[in-house]
C-alpha cells in the first residue's frame, strides 16, 4: 500500500504497528517497511555511514520493529518517536561495532538497546520522555509537525521546509517557538 507522506498519520502508524504486534500481519509490516526503510536509510547516511551500512541499518531496524512491536504503547509515545528511537539505537550499535574498543572487548551489541540503562537511568529516561511527550501536547499542530520532523526524524530545517513546502524561516520560527513553549510546559525540577 503506497502512502503519501502528507497523508501519513500517527493513527496509520499505530494501526500497522498494532497489527504486527497482535497478528504478525505481514501486509501491515510491508506497509511500514516501504514507508520507513528509506527514511531510516537517509537517517543513517546523514550520520556519515556508507550506503551498504545504511541499508543494513534500515533492515536491522525493521527487524527490531517486527520483534518489538508488542512493546509499543500508543499512549506513551508518538509512533514516529518510538520508531526512530529504535533506529537511533541501531545506529549506535553500528558505531559501537566499528569502534576499536568494541573489537577489543568482543562485545555483541545485538541486545545492547534492551539493557542500555540500569533501573534508575531507565526510570529517569522514561520520566523525561513522558514529560516531553506531555509538553508536546501543548503545541499547535503546525509546531508539532516541524518538531517531530526535525528532532524525531532527524531532518535538517531545510529538509523540513522542503517536505512541508514552507519557507525555511517559517520552519525555524515554528521550531524556536515550539521549543520555548515546551520549555515553559516542563517542570523546573525535571529529571
Amino acid at each position: 500500500m503506497k502512502v503519501d507522506a502528507a497523508a501519513l498519520s500517527d493513527q496509520w502508524l499505530v494501526d500497522r504497528i498494532t497489527a504486527v504486534a497482535a497478528r504478525r500481519d505481514r501486509a501491515a509490516f510491508s506497509d511500514l517497511f516501504h514507508h520507513l526503510a528509506p527514511r531510516f536509510k537517509t537517517f543513517a547516511l546523514r550520520a556519515g555511514v556508507t550506503h551498504q551500512q545504511a541499508e543494513e541499518l534500515a533492515q536491522e531496524t525493521m527487524m527490531m520493529i517486527w520483534r518489538k512491536a508488542a512493546s509499543f504503547e500508543p499512549g506513551r509515545a508518538a509512533p514516529m518517536a518510538w520508531l526512530f528511537a529504535i533506529a537511533r539505537n541501531k545506529r549506535a550499535d553500528l558505531f559501537r561495532r566499528a569502534s576499536p574498543a568494541h573489537a577489543d572487548l568482543g562485545e555483541t551489541p545485538e541486545h545492547a538497546d534492551d539493557e542500555q540503562y540500569g533501573p534508575e537511568e531507565a526510570f529517569r529516561a522514561g520520566r523525561a520522555r513522558d514529560l516531553v511527550q506531555q509538553a508536546m501536547t501543548a503545541l499547535s499542530p503546525e509546531q508539532r509537525v516541524v518538531v517531530e520532523k526535525a528532532f524525531m526524524e532527524d531532518k535538517s530545517h531545510a529538509d523540513v521546509a522542503s517536505e512541508l513546502a514552507l519557507p525555511l524561516g517559517t520552519v525555524k520560527s515554528r521550531i524556536r517557538l515550539a521549543l520555548s513553549r515546551m520549555r515553559d510546559e516542563l517542570p523546573a525540577d525535571r529529571p
